[in-house]
C-alpha cells in the first residue's frame, strides 16, 4: 500500500489469494476416505456382534432361570416324599419292624431331600440375579404391579417360544 503523503492523493490497494489443488497426491485422500469407510464399517459389525451376544446372553439367562423355576416343585414334593418316609420308617422302628439302619437311611434321605428343596430355590434366585443382570435391570424396588406385568411379559415370552407355563405360582 502506497501513499505520497499529500492531501487528496490516491490510495493504491494490492490484494492477493491463493489456492491450491492437490493434484498430485496419489490418491491419498481417496485412500483415508476409503480407510475411514472400512474402519465404520468394521465397527458396524462389531456393535452388531456385540448385540447379538448380548441377546444371546438374555436368552440364555431367561431360559436358566425358567428352568430353574421349575425343579423347585419337584424338588418341594421329593423333600415331602421323604418327609412322610422317615415318618413311616420311624413309626415301624418303634414297632420293631425295621433296623437302626433303615431309620439313619431314611433319616439321611429326608435331610438330603430338604437340602435339595432349599438348594433348588438358591439356585432360582441366582439364576433370577443372572437374568436381571444380563437385562441391565433390577426389580428389588418395583412395586407389585410393576413385577406383575414383568412375569407376565415373561410367560409371554416363553410362550412365544414354544415353551408351556404353569401358572400355580
Amino acid at each position: 500500500m502506497g501513499s505520497s503523503g499529500a492531501p487528496g492523493d490516491e490510495v493504491n490497494w494490492e490484494i492477493g489469494a491463493q489456492a491450491s489443488l492437490p493434484l498430485y497426491t496419489g490418491g491419498a485422500r481417496l485412500a483415508r476416505r476409503q480407510q475411514a469407510r472400512e474402519a465404520l464399517a468394521q465397527l458396524q459389525l462389531e456393535r452388531e456382534a456385540a448385540a447379538e451376544r448380548i441377546a444371546a446372553n438374555i436368552r440364555i439367562a431367561m431360559y436358566a432361570a425358567g428352568s430353574a423355576f421349575a425343579n423347585i416343585e419337584p424338588a418341594r414334593e421329593a423333600a415331602t416324599a421323604a418327609k412322610k418316609n422317615f415318618d413311616l420308617v420311624t413309626d415301624a422302628y418303634g414297632r420293631g419292624a425295621v433296623s437302626i439302619l433303615d431309620l439313619l437311611d431314611a433319616q439321611r434321605e429326608a435331610l438330603s431331600a430338604n437340602l435339595d428343596a432349599a438348594n433348588t430355590v438358591y439356585t432360582y434366585l441366582i439364576e433370577l440375579m443372572q437374568m436381571q443382570r444380563a437385562i441391565g435391570q433390577f426389580d428389588f424396588f418395583v412395586s407389585e404391579d410393576g413385577r406383575r406385568d414383568w412375569f407376565e411379559r415373561l410367560d409371554t415370552f416363553f410362550q412365544a417360544q414354544g415353551v408351556t407355563i404353569d401358572k400355580q405360582r
